[in-house]
């Protein structure tokens, strides 16, 4: 984010999640500066260079996808939403990382096609 957009997530960051706009709650989706529990599995880079963007408390309750409360299909899609910021970090910190593999990818395909 730039200089200015941090500064927008400082002040947004002072509401402590009281009072959060639409407008405001976009912008800490926009910007990847909330919050979100993600299960990773398998092998990959551990050692990648981490540059975190302080949350924002964008509800009361924590996190801005709170505010997506419901059981609407398109309100669970939102939370479960990977944030683009960490998707694109992540491939770029396991592009070339050569996993070693447990058994050969030929044994996987073999594994599934019985399933």
């Amino acid at each position: 984010p730039s200089a200015a957009d941090l500064a927008k997530l400082t002040a947004i960051r002072a509401k402590n999640g009281e009072g959060i706009t639409a407008s405001e709650a976009d912008f800490i989706l926009k910007t990847n500066a909330y919050t979100k529990k993600t299960g990773l599995w398998g092998e990959f880079n551990r050692n990648m260079l981490k540059k975190p963007i302080e949350p924002v408390s964008g509800a009361p309750q924590g996190s801005v996808t709170q505010r997506f409360g419901g059981k609407r299909a398109q309100t669970k899609e939102i939370r479960s939403n990977t944030p683009e910021g960490f998707a694109l970090a992540f491939y770029a910190a396991n592009e070339d990382y050569q996993a070693t593999q447990l058994f050969p990818l030929t044994e996987q395909l073999q594994l599934f096609s019985n399933l």
